[in-house]
């Protein structure tokens, strides 16, 4: 099958279904304001990317990565294109939860082969904390204690658990007695 095709197919139903939409909206069988539109937009790609990767079109790990933050993007836009963008104010943290989605997403789709869990985890904790901050969740002097609690326990528990556990590189190997180095082997 042609490499095209799948785009296009994709690429056609999403215009089918946007003019759907947006002659559903003028007919006033659904109310969908201006600013929803980037939300539904970004949503219906993010669908898409999806299809794209997981029926074999294209499994390159940038469409799942792109599928994934594309999701949490339209996801935003969407809520703050219904109930106002003053919420951007606490929902700001989603930008960051979007690309450690799309980066999850690349790591476990791709069987591994990209990504870092590093740079998962730290994305995910980042916009996690700022999300429940923005909410009011707690406090810094609380959140910093928990963090200096979670390092601390966790280099104890490194020192106690692998202390002489740590593999050690194998010894060089030393040359045969009575054979010369210096010599070529024939």
């Amino acid at each position: 099958m042609n490499r095209r095709k799948p785009i296009a197919i994709w690429g056609s139903i999403l215009l089918l279904l946007t003019g759907v939409l947006i002659l559903m909206g003028e007919l006033q069988l659904i109310s969908i304001s201006l600013e929803m539109v980037p939300g539904i937009v970004m949503l219906a790609i993010s669908v898409i990317l999806h299809i794209l990767f997981f029926t074999g079109g294209m499994r390159q790990p940038g469409y799942i990565l792109g599928g994934g933050v594309m999701l949490i993007y339209g996801i935003l836009m969407l809520t703050c294109g219904i109930v106002g963008w003053r919420w951007m104010n606490r929902l700001w943290p989603l930008w960051i939860l979007g690309l450690a989605l799309g980066l999850l997403e690349q790591k476990l789709f791709t069987r591994g082969q990209e990504g870092s869990w590093l740079t998962i985890c730290i994305l995910l904790v980042v916009s996690l904390v700022f999300l429940a901050q923005g909410f009011r969740a707690f406090s810094w002097k609380t959140l910093l204690g928990v963090i200096l609690t979670a390092v601390g326990g966790i280099i104890v528990l490194n020192q106690l658990v692998f202390r002489g556990r740590r593999p050690t590189p194998p010894p060089p190997e030393e040359p045969a007695a009575g054979s010369d180095s210096s010599s070529p082997n024939p």
